[in-house]
């Protein structure tokens, strides 16, 4: 778990999103400060996971059926 003093800005985190256990997603964001609030940040061209039918064809299906591939954000 992380502290109030391991949250500042440029950060990286990854977001993870998971179905029935599964990993689903994984994207990695960037801490960024705005006035009183701390809120992430996707940059272009992050490349990021996500589930696939074949790789480099996203597409929406269910964990079970398809698997990871990487893509670069645009």
């Amino acid at each position: 778990m992380l502290g109030n003093d391991d949250w500042y800005p440029g950060r990286p985190l990854v977001v993870q999103e998971r179905w029935r256990d599964q990993l689903w997603s994984a994207v990695p964001h960037v801490l960024v400060e705005d006035g009183d609030w701390y809120v992430t940040h996707v940059p272009a061209r992050t490349t990021a996971t996500r589930a696939c039918l074949e790789v480099g064809r996203l597409t929406r299906v269910s964990p079970h059926r398809g698997r990871l591939c990487c893509r670069r954000r645009a």
